[in-house]
C-alpha cells in the first residue's frame, strides 16, 4: 500500500518526538545502548572475513581455471558463514541489551555471552549444547543470506575495481597513443 504524505508526517513527528523523550529522560545513555556489541561484531565479522577471504582465495583460486569467479563467490561464502558464525555471540548480547528495559540495570556483553555459555554447558550432550547455542544465536538461515550477500557485494566490489583498473588502461594507452 502506499503511503500517503500525511502518514509520512506522522511518522517523522513520531520518530522525533521519540528521540527527544529518550534523550530527556536518558541523557545520550539510550542513543548508546548495546554499542560495545556492536562494535565487537563488526571487529570480529570484518576482520575475520577479511583474512578468511584472502586465505580461501590463495589456496583454492587458480587464476588460469575457467570456473575462478565460481570458485572465489564459494569462497566468500564459506569466509562470510565462518565470520557471520563467529560474531554472532556478540549480536546476541546486542540483542538481549536492546530487549532490556532501560529501567534495569545494564548488562556488560562478556557477562551475557558466559551466561549463555553457562546455560549450553548445563546440556547434557555436545550435540544438545551445540542446538542450544545454535538456536539462542540464531545460526541458520539468516547466517546463509548473510554469507551470500557479502559473497555477492565482495564479488560486485571485485568487478567493480577490475572495470576501473581495465578502463584506467584503456585511457593511459589512447594518450600515449
Amino acid at each position: 500500500s502506499l503511503v500517503n504524505s500525511n502518514q509520512l508526517a506522522l511518522r517523522k513527528d513520531t520518530f522525533f518526538r521519540t528521540a527527544r523523550d529518550m534523550a530527556q529522560t536518558g541523557g545520550i545513555t539510550p542513543f548508546l545502548k548495546g554499542i560495545n556489541p556492536t562494535l565487537g561484531r563488526d571487529l570480529v565479522f570484518g576482520g575475520l572475513f577479511t583474512l578468511l577471504r584472502r586465505s580461501f582465495a590463495d589456496k583454492f583460486v587458480d587464476k588460469e581455471a575457467d570456473n575462478v569467479r565460481l570458485i572465489r563467490f564459494a569462497c566468500d561464502v564459506t569466509a562470510a558463514a565462518i565470520a557471520t558464525t563467529a560474531s554472532s555471540p556478540f549480536n546476541y548480547a546486542r540483542n538481549i541489551m536492546y530487549a532490556t528495559p532501560s529501567s534495569a540495570p545494564s548488562q556488560k556483553t562478556f557477562a551475557i555471552v558466559g551466561k549463555l555459555l553457562a546455560n549450553a554447558s548445563r546440556r547434557p550432550t555436545l550435540a544438545l549444547q551445540a542446538r542450544y547455542l545454535q538456536q539462542n544465536l540464531k545460526i541458520g538461515a539468516a547466517t546463509f543470506r548473510v554469507a551470500l550477500s557479502m559473497a555477492m557485494a565482495a564479488s560486485t566490489y571485485d568487478l567493480m575495481k577490475q572495470l576501473i583498473g581495465d578502463h584506467k588502461s584503456e585511457q593511459a594507452e589512447h594518450k600515449q597513443s
